[in-house]
């Protein structure tokens, strides 16, 4: 690793005049200066970009960008930041997130001591209006397969919590365009089913923004039809490269039901009964559930509506299949794991 090496971090950005300018400066006040911050606008009608534009006249090292293509959203913004970086390495940061101080410093310095790998992940602390008013983590690391943690939505990082080694990330097909949320979780899924060579640090050096109304959860109850659609497409390139990797044995048939399942329940949720039957129907077309279970989903997906019918519904299901249609998404530790270390930097485990 050369003595001073160039780390890019790309934002992508829409309508957060206020929120980006912690995100900014943050990455301004690293202890470690070599850096070049690529923030690409996605047709704000705020003054997100004036206010952007103020701050890059001021520090040569800040790149600002209003994206006006036709595909509009934060892959395509990621990707297109990512073309553009010089770095050899690459970070991915939101715009209401912030960089603890020593974050470049300690993963440059995790890198360093680990040559042979692709990207490091680090922690991530939640936050509402400043950090460490939660003292809560994104999740814990634990030694159970990362595979099964997302294909259980007890997703291990965020998005800021890799750094990648450029060369890496020039080969891994960058982040989907297509979607509109489940963006994280189809990216990284994507490149541990890939065999990426990596490691997990049990230190936070970043923070995430918590109860922003711009945000979708994986296990939110009321999300739009085109962020339904965009799971779907999420799950099934994740089936399709398991099935042709040959990883798609054990539990994880059952934990892609599960998660194509309270796709299903969603869009009952939404009385939109056709996309619910569809999205049954596709499941059974692709081996994933029987005609017998594929129907008795169905009986229990439109009981939505009565509790006392669903009790008996989600009983009758059981009995015959083991259990719920799907369990809660997530885990005791998912966005609500303890510290175990204050935020500094330490390279120390895996």
């Amino acid at each position: 690793m050369p003595d001073n090496p160039l780390v890019s971090i790309v934002v992508p950005t829409r309508d957060r005049a206020e929120l980006v300018q912690e995100t900014v400066a943050s990455v301004a006040a690293q202890d470690y200066s070599n850096w070049e911050l690529i923030v690409i606008d996605d047709r704000s009608s705020d003054d997100t970009v004036v206010t952007l534009q103020e701050i890059a006249r001021s520090d040569s090292r800040v790149l600002v960008k209003r994206r006006e293509a036709t595909s509009p959203g934060a892959p395509s913004c990621r990707n297109e930041g990512a073309s553009l970086a010089r770095g050899e390495y690459l970070i991915f940061l939101d715009s209401d997130d912030l960089l603890a101080p020593a974050c470049l410093s300690g993963r440059l310095s995790a890198l360093h001591d680990h040559s042979d790998l692709d990207f490091i992940v680090f922690q991530t602390e939640l936050f509402q209006k400043q950090p460490g008013d939660q003292a809560l983590l994104w999740n814990a690391h634990t030694d159970e397969n990362d595979l099964d943690r997302f294909l259980r939505l007890d997703t291990p990082w965020s998005a800021t919590g890799p750094i990648y080694r450029r060369e890496y990330w020039d080969k891994s097909g960058g982040w989907d365009r297509r979607l509109v949320c489940w963006q994280d979780w189809e990216l990284h899924s994507r490149l541990v089913a890939s065999h990426a060579r990596y490691l997990k640090i049990p230190v936070a050096d970043s923070y995430y923004r918590r109860m922003n109304s711009g945000r979708v959860s994986i296990g939110a109850s009321g999300v739009s039809p085109e962020c339904l659609e965009s799971t779907q497409v999420a799950i099934y390139s994740l089936i399709d490269l398991l099935r042709a990797s040959g990883q798609f044995g054990g539990r994880r048939p059952f934990y892609a039901s599960e998660l194509l399942l309270r796709v299903a329940y969603l869009y009952a949720l939404d009385r939109d009964l056709d996309s619910a039957r569809q999205v049954l129907c596709t499941m059974r077309d692709r081996n994933l559930i029987s005609t017998r279970r594929m129907n008795d989903a169905w009986l229990w997906t439109r009981t939505r509506n009565s509790r006392i019918v669903r009790r008996l519904a989600t009983a009758y299901y059981a009995t015959r299949w083991g259990g719920k249609p799907f369990r809660r998404v997530g885990s005791d530790t998912y966005l609500n794991a303890a510290p175990s270390a204050p935020i500094e930097i330490d390279d120390s485990g895996s």
